[in-house]
């Protein structure tokens, strides 16, 4: 009996010990045993964001904290609101399930408007200018961030864009547009006659309308019938349209030829604004880089063909694009320099942009293979505003640049 006794208690001894050692840390040297709360638990504690400079709150939050904790430690706290950083730092005391955090708005980084002339590479010509924002230190704009590309192009530059003081240059091309409908038009003028006419191409977005303004007119007469219209009233047929003379002067017909008879184009020409008969060949536009062998004045009658002589001008054909000191595009386009064929031209012989000058002058070398990039500074004070001038028809009747 005695030993049934001693073994129980012996057993009993050992399951406490190995109990005590299952809860128990290792010892280390000269250390002291922790031991780990088995079912340690955890409390939520709500988290008030006020906004220390406004003097409002800007915000509530949880964290999650020891069960018997007593404070918080701001390193704990994971839902700053947005736009906001902490002012309060260490531990905050527990008050009721809630701590008490102050925070402020965060610094915004100091920003800079850029402007961006966009450039229509196809057509050699300002499609348009927009705005950016970027950081006060940026040098560069990514496209991506461009958002005003005028309506009817699209991007060519990509990636990262230099700015030049206050300005970036981005190239851009025209859309493809949808090919429209074309329509077969006779102009018919108020006693009947047949004026011509031909093939127009309107309704280019597709949506079955077209404006008659699409159609141009005879040079010297417009169209008596004006307004909107729906493609199928024309589509598949020939339509007659009467038109009206509307300028003094007469309409004759040109065609230009060189020396040896090649055709250099032509077409119809308003001239004799006074309507004495006699025109002066100073009043026909010419073939970009040709001259009149024959000048002075000509009879001219209505309806008459008249054939035209050229010589070609002895020159060179630059390219030419103005700039500002800025970088902005100020226009550009072909001219023709060194009429005496040395290779070598001078400044002076490019027209330039209204209000501005060249800052270098001088002779430089032909190369008709180089766009010429040219810094102009503005000669006058005042402000640049481009004019286009349109007749009631739409056409466009010119226009430019205009200092007011």
């Amino acid at each position: 009996m005695y030993r049934k006794r001693l073994l129980k208690m012996c057993l009993v001894t050992t399951l406490a010990v190995s109990m005590a050692a299952a809860n128990m840390t290792a010892v280390m040297p000269n250390q002291a045993g922790v031991v780990q709360a088995a079912d340690e638990k955890t409390k939520t504690v709500g988290v008030n964001y006020w906004d220390a400079e406004n003097n409002a709150q800007v915000g509530e939050g949880k964290v999650s904290v020891a069960a018997d904790a007593n404070n918080v430690n701001t390193s704990a706290l994971t839902d700053v609101p947005g736009g906001y950083e902490l002012v309060s730092t260490g531990d905050v005391a527990i008050n009721g399930g809630w701590i008490f955090v102050e925070v402020r708005p965060a610094a915004q980084p100091v920003t800079k408007e850029i402007g961006v002339n966009y450039w229509d590479m196809e057509n050699n010509a300002q499609a348009g200018e927009g705005k950016v924002t970027v950081t006060a230190d940026a040098n560069n704009v990514n496209t991506s961030a461009l958002t005003d590309v005028p309506e009817g192009y699209e991007l060519v530059s990509t990636g990262d864009v230099a700015i030049n003081d206050g300005w970036i240059f981005v190239e851009v091309r025209p859309v493809a547009q949808a090919t429209g409908t074309i329509i077969n038009v006779v102009f018919n003028d108020e006693a009947g006659n047949n004026l011509g006419g031909g093939d127009f191409t309107v309704d280019k977005d597709g949506d079955g309308i077209f404006n008659l303004s699409e159609i141009k007119a005879p040079v010297g007469y417009t169209l008596n019938l004006k307004g909107d219209q729906f493609v199928t009233d024309y589509a598949g047929k020939t339509t007659i349209l009467q038109v009206t003379k509307v300028n003094k002067g007469t309409i004759v017909n040109v065609v230009f030829e060189d020396r040896q008879g090649n055709n250099l184009g032509g077409g119809d020409y308003l001239v004799d604004l006074d309507g004495d008969g006699v025109a002066n060949y100073s009043e026909l536009s010419l073939p970009v880089g040709y001259k009149l062998i024959e000048t002075g004045d000509f009879f001219v009658k209505e309806g008459n063909s008249y054939k035209v002589i050229l010589d070609k001008v002895e020159s060179s054909i630059i390219h030419v694009v103005f700039k500002s000191e800025g970088g902005k595009i100020l226009g550009g386009g072909d001219f023709f320099v060194d009429p005496d064929g040395d290779g070598v031209a001078n400044y002076s012989e490019l027209t330039l942009p209204e209000g501005y000058e060249l800052i270098e002058t001088g002779d430089f070398f032909v190369d008709t293979e180089k766009t010429y990039e040219i810094t102009l500074n503005k000669e006058i004070e005042g402000t640049i505003i481009n004019v286009v001038y349109v007749d009631e028809e739409g056409n466009n009747l010119g226009g430019g640049d205009f200092f007011v």
